[in-house]
């Protein structure tokens, strides 16, 4: 209290055109300036009670709801503005503290190309998911450690019933699960591994295209909410809601996606393709559904002059 008050006497003294402690000489508008400064001080003092934040002037605390600082005048628009900035740094800088990620991701290799997967754990089983259309068609597969480039062997493909997502069974000593979340997509975080195994967290307005197919999409929380797929260029595939997942016969998914790429690419006998894709039996609604709109191209192919 007494720091509070020796400083309103040393405005007192810097303006004493107006008044002088304990003595007024203009009781017009000094009165009122000299009331704002006793309430600012009255309200230092309360605002011990409440949580104190740094002025960004004069580095003293002061209360968020303070109209200025009590110690050096600064605005309270700017305290505030300063203490959000710093809570917005923390945040970041916890991120980057967060776990290695980099024992959470594999690379992905096909014949088809390159591409990053995430380590979540269901039950007792550990997974590494990307995006499906990282598998459409290849004929060989590799997972292999950001970390230290371990090969991981896989037991079976999973597929997600309903969306570009698959998810391969491994057994590992040291792959470390991140948490499936279905929070909000606010202040999310990538985590972008690039050709040399390094592992940081990007800002989401990053360029997408850069980064590799299936680059997990982070909360505020570290937990992984989505999943970057090259068939959704603008977007992200969620990963918490997928309805069910479906174990699969790997030769037959390549079977099938290797047909649906042929059908994409050669329309040079459509009555043939039509034929195949329609006697078909998709392993999934979601490849049911690339299907159907791969049929319905070939028709209207077929109908143009």
């Amino acid at each position: 209290m007494g720091e509070i008050f020796r400083g309103s006497r040393q405005l007192a003294k810097e303006d004493e055109r107006d008044y002088t402690w304990g003595r007024w000489q203009q009781p017009g508008g000094t009165m009122r300036r000299a009331a704002a400064i006793l309430t600012l001080a009255i309200l230092g003092c309360f605002a011990q009670a409440a949580e104190l934040i740094p002025c960004p002037d004069c580095e003293q605390l002061a209360s968020p709801r303070a109209v200025m600082c009590p110690h050096c005048g600064c605005p309270g628009d700017a305290i505030r503005a300063a203490s959000a900035n710093a809570e917005s740094q923390a945040v970041m800088e916890a991120q980057r503290k967060a776990p290695d990620f980099g024992s959470s991701l594999v690379w992905v290799t096909s014949d088809r190309g390159e591409g990053v997967g995430v380590c979540i754990q269901s039950a007792s089983q550990l997974y590494v998911v990307t995006a499906q259309n990282l598998l459409a068609g290849a004929q060989s597969l590799t997972l292999v450690k950001v970390t230290n480039g371990e090969s991981l062997p896989y037991t079976a493909i999973e597929l997600a019933s309903d969306r570009d997502l698959v998810r391969l069974p491994v057994i590992s000593t040291n792959l470390l699960p991140l948490t499936v979340s279905s929070g909000s997509t606010a202040g999310m975080a990538l985590i972008h591994v690039a050709s040399n195994n390094t592992v940081a967290l990007v800002a989401p307005n990053s360029e997408i295209g850069k980064l590799p197919t299936g680059t997990p999409f982070l909360d505020l929380a570290t937990n992984v909410v989505q999943i970057l797929a090259a068939a959704n260029p603008n977007g992200a595939i969620d990963l918490a809601s997928v309805p069910s997942w479906v174990s699969v016969q790997p030769l037959t998914y390549r079977i099938q996606t290797a047909l649906l790429l042929e059908a994409r690419k050669d329309h040079n006998d459509p009555a043939a393709l039509l034929k195949r894709l329609t006697e078909t039996a998709w392993l999934t609604p979601f490849l049911t559904e690339q299907a159907v709109r791969v049929i319905g191209e070939i028709r209207r192919e077929g109908d143009s002059p």
